[in-house]
C-alpha cells in the first residue's frame, strides 16, 4: 500500500526509513501548526523511529531536541503509522517534558488530529480505547464550531497540559463548566 504524501507517494518501504518516517513527521507538524499554534518552548523535531516502547515522545539528551517513538507494531500497517504519527505530533507542539502530565484536552486534541489526518489520506481508523474516545467526544463539539479555539487559548498558555478550566470557560465559545473541568483534568489511560 502507498499513501500519498504532498506531491510524494510514500511506500511502505519508504516507511520503514528514519529518514522518510521524520519527512512524514515533519509534513503532519505544518499541519498541526496551522491548526493549534506553534510549537512551545522553542523544541525542534530531530528524530521519528520504531520502538518497543512506543508510541511517545521522548527528549533526546541534547536540549531543545523531542523525537518520536512509533510502535514496532505498527511497521507494516500504513493506517497506524498515520495515526500514532498525527497523535504525537500533537504531543510535540506541547510536550509536557518531566513532571507533567498530558490533561484531557490534549488527548482529545492528539485523537482528534489522528482521525482528521488518517482521513484525508483515505484511511479508516479509531481509537480503540474508551478513555481516548471519551476525550475526543468531550472536545469535538468545541472543534466543530469553534475550530480556532486551541490556536486563541495557547496565546496565553502555549502548554496544552497548563491549560486550565478558567482558561476554557474565558474563551468565547459557550463551553459548559464540566466539560472545561473535564477537559483540563489530567488524563487518565486506563
Amino acid at each position: 500500500m502507498s499513501i500519498p504524501i504532498g506531491q510524494t507517494v510514500f511506500n511502505q518501504k519508504d516507511l520503514n526509513s528514519r529518514v522518510d518516517l521524520l519527512s512524514l513527521a515533519h509534513t503532519f507538524l505544518n499541519e498541526a501548526e496551522q491548526l493549534f499554534g506553534p510549537i512551545a518552548g522553542g523544541y525542534a523535531l530531530v528524530d521519528c523511529w520504531y520502538h518497543d516502547d512506543g508510541p511517545e515522545i521522548f527528549f533526546p539528551r541534547e536540549p531543545g531536541q523531542i523525537a518520536i517513538r512509533l510502535s514496532a507494531d505498527s511497521k507494516g500497517d500504513p493506517r497506524q503509522i498515520v495515526y500514532q504519527l498525527a497523535h504525537e505530533v500533537v504531543h510535540c507542539i506541547s510536550p509536557s517534558g518531566p513532571g507533567l502530565h498530558a490533561n484531557v484536552l490534549e488527548e482529545g486534541l492528539a485523537v482528534y488530529f489522528s482521525v482528521i489526518t488518517v482521513n484525508k489520506y483515505g484511511l479508516i481508523i479509531t481509537p480503540k480505547m474508551e478513555s481516548y474516545k471519551q476525550a475526543l467526544r468531550i472536545l469535538d463539539p468545541y472543534l466543530a464550531i469553534h475550530p480556532s479555539f486551541i490556536k486563541i487559548v495557547r496565546q496565553q498558555e502555549p502548554y496544552i497540559c497548563k491549560i486550565t478550566k478558567d482558561q476554557l470557560l474565558g474563551l468565547d465559545i459557550d463551553m459548559s463548566e464540566h466539560d472545561a473541568i473535564s477537559l483540563s483534568e489530567k488524563f487518565v489511560r486506563f
